[in-house]
């Protein structure tokens, strides 16, 4: 039997989710960005973890308790 190793995704940059480019970022709807331009606290619409120099994206969330921690 071939023991198949798995390898860790990475994006154009060659980065793993470990690696600090690869940062969790909130996105918003609309009508949160203007609450938050106003300076009112809004839970973000869901999460994504993304590499910040290629932009490619490992993993979206639209989890609640996620999503309250990215406030």
């Amino acid at each position: 039997m071939e023991s198949e190793s798995i390898e860790p995704m990475t994006c154009k940059c060659g980065y793993e989710r470990s690696h600090p480019w690869v940062v969790e970022k909130a996105k918003y709807s609309m009508g949160r960005w203007a609450m938050v331009l106003t300076g009112i606290s809004a839970i973000p619409k869901s999460v994504i973890v993304a590499c910040d120099r290629c932009g490619f994206i490992f993993e979206e969330s639209d989890d609640l308790e996620r999503r309250k921690k990215a406030l």
